[in-house]
């Protein structure tokens, strides 16, 4: 559905997407209507890539899988991203909301199924994460019709300080959804968390990465630290699936800071 709304909406735009996407189930592109009757040709790609992608569409694709996705494209793989948005300090009252995404389109890595489930308020371990995993390993065998063999997880937005709770209650929880549909089988982890950081950390597998186009102002490396790596990544390996990952992003065609692009794609869908 796509819905021309007044430049000053109001509510509007918020009950639209309420109403379409969770009372009736239909999916939404929202428009002001100035951006609908411009004379941008950019403005229009841009709504166009929205809807293509909200459609099932691919935007891109890699041109050499094999070179572009190193690891990831020799046995099929599943790529996630996970991140938990919370309230306002001030709000005491709201839910923190988790979203998970993941890949359902091995070899070409671009299509991404997600889940949001609501957490307790201000909890940033993902609650309820064995369900939303299983979910999302069922739709990566619906889209590639194969079986997972290897699963690369992306996190966001934990602490350095949370790294125990995270290696402790969440990838455990990521080896049951696995083992409850596979037999029991170990599964492949390699675990990533997405920070913004300073320095390199002394003793654990870190690094760092510029994966946008600096349009104005100075750029803020993001940086990446290696909790749990099953599928043994080299490092060069690692960093340039990252970075390549960067290029993925549905609703625009540059680059992003952050290599689970596909994340922000899926985010921007529930807003």
């Amino acid at each position: 559905l796509l819905a021309i709304l007044p430049d000053e909406n109001g509510s509007l735009y918020g009950n639209v997407k309420r109403i379409y996407e969770t009372d009736i189930g239909l999916v939404s592109q929202c428009c002001r209507r100035s951006n609908v009757f411009t004379k941008s040709n950019q403005i229009l790609a841009n709504i166009a890539i929205k809807i293509n992608a909200k459609a099932g569409g691919r935007n891109s694709v890699f041109d050499d899988a094999q070179k572009s996705l190193p690891v990831v494209s020799n046995k099929p793989a599943i790529i996630f991203g996970a991140h938990v948005t919370h309230p306002s300090a001030i709000d005491h009252s709201a839910t923190s909301i988790a979203s998970v995404v993941a890949s359902q389109d091995w070899h070409e890595v671009v299509k991404y199924n997600g889940v949001v489930s609501a957490q307790g308020h201000h909890d940033e371990i993902i609650s309820g994460l064995k369900d939303i995993v299983m979910e999302l390993l069922h739709a990566f065998e619906k889209g590639s019709n194969k079986k997972p063999e290897q699963l690369i997880f992306y996190r966001d937005g934990v602490s350095e300080g949370q790294f125990t709770q995270v290696l402790e209650k969440e990838i455990p929880e990521i080896e049951k959804a696995w083992k409850a549909l596979y037999d029991n089988e170990k599964p492949q982890i390699t675990f990533i968390v997405v920070q913004k950081s300073e320095i390199c950390h002394p003793a654990e597998t870190d690094f760092f990465l510029c994966g946008h186009v600096e349009i104005k102002g100075p750029s803020r490396p993001v940086q990446y630290l290696v909790l749990r790596d099953d599928n043994n990544f080299t490092a060069d390996e690692l960093q340039g699936l990252t970075n390549n990952l960067c290029y993925t992003y549905a609703s625009c065609p540059r680059s992003l800071s952050i290599g689970m692009s596909f994340f922000s794609a899926f985010s921007d869908n529930l807003v």
